[in-house]
């Protein structure tokens, strides 16, 4: 085959190699070093990235803003987690239908109640204002004697120092229970210390039985009401429940895949941009070639955790 050829000036036909020597040779040693490195680098990073997928997209991120790719190890271990996840939140699902269930049987007890519910706010509207201003004034009075023993303990050291032990040994009481949730202790704790602090006048059921005497007791809660706020109440508490399951299925993902908190979430997040990265993964990240074909070796597995990846 003949070897291709470009004019020359003088009207002769020098080959492409002959050309290309004579311009080395022509070119500055500076020059020729320059290109000397354009051509390591090239070759470097053809190197460096063997694996790079013809498919990338050039509008997603490049696979190195998401941390490490995934190995085979790490991504078993994430698919160990994913799983364990999926496993915690099917206890969250039936809950929540549990809550559901408690909603419409509230929403069902209350229909048809609307003109009574109406009555009894109004009928209890004026004594609950009543009983708060009764509850008001003896706060007032309770306020005031703090004050005076305030004064009293800034005028003498023995009272001051008595009132410092007394906050200290409260504080020390409560402690135990506050750590395992005890409300009814700490009331009644709460309730001796300011029986303590303002002597014998200090009394909520005799500020009750007052407000009695000068209110009247509150109208009683209809049949209808008190069903309705029990699956209210019970509404409420498995919806705290839902809250701590989700949050251990986190935890539980963590500890199943045998990762780091750290590099469990990374690992994650790439598996997660994998799949909802539509028909070629690549919407939100590029992945090398090897990553790539690692994912779609573990494709039916990652298909089945659908639940926990969108």
């Amino acid at each position: 085959m003949a070897m291709r050829s470009v004019p020359r000036r003088d009207g002769t036909v020098l080959p492409r190699l002959a050309l290309a020597i004579l311009l080395f040779v022509l070119t500055p040693p500076a020059a020729r070093a320059q290109i000397g490195d354009m051509v390591k680098k090239a070759a470097k990073t053809a190197t460096a990235n063997p694996t790079t997928n013809p498919g990338q997209n050039p509008n997603a991120k490049p696979s190195t803003a998401f941390g490490p790719e995934l190995t085979e190890e790490s991504l078993i271990g994430v698919l160990k987690g994913l799983t364990a996840t999926q496993q915690t939140l099917a206890q969250r699902d039936e809950l929540a239908k549990q809550r559901d269930d408690a909603y419409k049987k509230q929403s069902a007890t209350l229909q048809g109640h609307d003109a009574d519910r109406q009555a009894w706010d109004q009928a209890n509207r004026k004594v609950s204002d009543c009983r708060r201003n009764v509850f008001s004034d003896q706060d007032k009075k309770r306020q005031q004697i703090i004050q005076q023993k305030q004064q009293q303990m800034m005028s003498d050291p023995a009272q001051r120092n008595a009132m410092m032990a007394d906050v200290a040994a409260f504080q020390q009481q409560i402690q135990p229970m506050q750590a395992k949730g005890d409300t009814a202790g700490i009331r009644k704790a709460t309730q001796d210390y300011q029986r303590k602090i303002m002597g014998p006048g200090f009394d909520p059921k005799a500020d009750t039985a007052e407000a009695d005497k000068q209110c009247g007791a509150e109208a009683p809660k209809p049949a209808w009401m008190v069903e309705a706020e029990k699956y209210g109440a019970q509404a409420d508490a498995l919806n705290g429940k839902i809250r701590d399951t989700e949050s251990k299925a986190q935890s539980d993902g963590v500890a199943a895949s045998g990762m780091s908190a750290q590099q469990y979430a990374a690992g994650r997040e790439r598996v997660l941009n994998w799949y909802r990265g539509g028909p070629n993964h690549t919407n939100v990240q590029n992945f090398s070639q090897s990553e790539s074909d690692l994912l779609n070796k573990h494709k039916s597995e990652i298909d089945k955790l659908s639940n926990v990846l969108t």
